[in-house]
């Protein structure tokens, strides 16, 4: 999968492993860790790849509708709005605007 990720006028171009529903990616760019994520509906979504609560990586975490859960700790975000279920306390994920332009998917950071 091509994947461009766009920062400041300057454009990245990384080539990552297709993406199976309800699967993430790892990605480095512009000096940020992020994941590329493929919800239950086909939606792709960018976040940074952290967990609020400790700082845990998300690489690693369960997707499931339009949802990951982080692998130590259990909380639950919303890849919609990044928003955590059910625990406002421990903060929201840092979502990156993601769209897919003739097969190739465009993340702005």
């Amino acid at each position: 999968m091509q994947l461009v990720i766009e920062s400041d006028g300057k454009r990245e171009l990384v080539e990552t492993p297709d993406l199976e529903v309800e699967t993430s990616v790892q990605i480095d760019a512009f000096r940020k860790d992020l994941l590329l994520v493929k919800d239950a509906s086909e939606e792709i979504y960018a976040i940074e790849n952290y967990c609020p609560h400790a700082i845990q990586t998300l690489t690693d975490g369960e997707v499931f509708g339009s949802m990951i859960k982080c692998k130590k700790h259990g909380a639950v975000f919303s890849l919609v709005d990044g928003r955590c279920i059910g625990n406002e306390r421990i903060g929201n994920l840092k979502k990156y605007p993601a769209s897919v332009v003739d097969g190739a998917v465009i993340v702005k950071l």
